[in-house]
């Protein structure tokens, strides 16, 4: 199957389960309209059991709250990134978060954020000899990445050949790499890298980070084809949230972070 096949299969595929929770043809402005798509990506957006937590889920269920509504469990899907990128691309009412808004993608969806900011790092087997003393120094290394990271374009803009970048959705994967010499870094979210370590490898201090190469703002990421009004209540709701005193000298969008600190 070439790639341009898979990939529609792939979004079709998608599109069917998303629209198991759907109610036909009623795109009625309310959050219960909305499907929201996402990976494995602690502490902003995970699965605990069957249940779907983190930074990000937090933020959207307060907001909901605060405008006297509620986003059910049944409206988050977990899937690889590559998946959730696609499907709030090409399916209407779908959200993807947690994403990096690059000017390359700003006319692909519509924005509201941000939600934190993360460090992109290189991470390395620890222990590890590499030394990376400045970007164009990665040119000399074979690093792993997710299809449609934020940081792909990045490594490429530095001098990282298109075939030193592996790529492959599964962290695990990318980490068996790591282990077995195939790869030399891996380029990930540090908080993220560390919980797949630790869930792979058994230690967050099994992989070190080696460089870090940005620094990015995550947003919600919704389809083109959302209505303004509805994407303007939840930037509006998010607002709020960063000034909003929840009665202990800090805003509730601070106290959302605390707990995942």
């Amino acid at each position: 199957m070439n790639s341009r096949l898979a990939l529609s299969c792939g979004i079709f595929c998608v599109a069917l389960l998303l629209s198991a929770g759907c109610t036909g043809s009623d795109r009625s402005l309310s959050f219960s309209s909305l499907t929201f798509v996402t990976e494995e990506y602690p502490p902003y957006n995970y699965q605990e059991g069957r249940v779907v937590t983190g930074i990000a889920v937090d933020i959207l269920q307060a907001i909901a709250a605060d405008a006297g509504t509620t986003i059910s469990p049944d409206q988050f899907r977990v899937m690889s990134w590559e998946d959730a990128y696609n499907a709030a691309l090409s399916i209407p009412d779908t959200v993807v978060f947690s994403t990096v808004r690059l000017p390359e993608r700003e006319d692909d969806f519509k924005w509201v954020g941000p939600i934190a900011r993360e460090k992109k790092v290189l991470f390395a087997v620890r222990p590890s000899s590499i030394t990376v003393a400045g970007p164009a120094d990665l040119k000399n290394y074979t690093i792993g990445v997710v299809p449609n990271d934020a940081a792909i374009g990045q490594l490429k803009e530095i001098g990282v050949p298109q075939q030193n970048l592996l790529s492959d959705p599964d962290p695990a994967v990318i980490i068996e790499g790591l282990q077995e010499g195939t790869i030399d870094l891996w380029c990930y979210g540090e908080d993220a890298g560390e919980y797949f370590a630790e869930k792979t490898l058994g230690s967050p201090d099994a992989l070190v980070p080696v460089y870090t190469l940005d620094a990015y703002d995550l947003y919600y990421a919704f389809n083109r084809n959302t209505p303004d009004d509805l994407v303007d209540a939840f930037q509006q709701g998010l607002d709020s949230l960063k000034q909003k005193d929840n009665g202990s000298q800090i805003s509730v969008y601070e106290e959302i972070l605390s707990r995942y600190s």
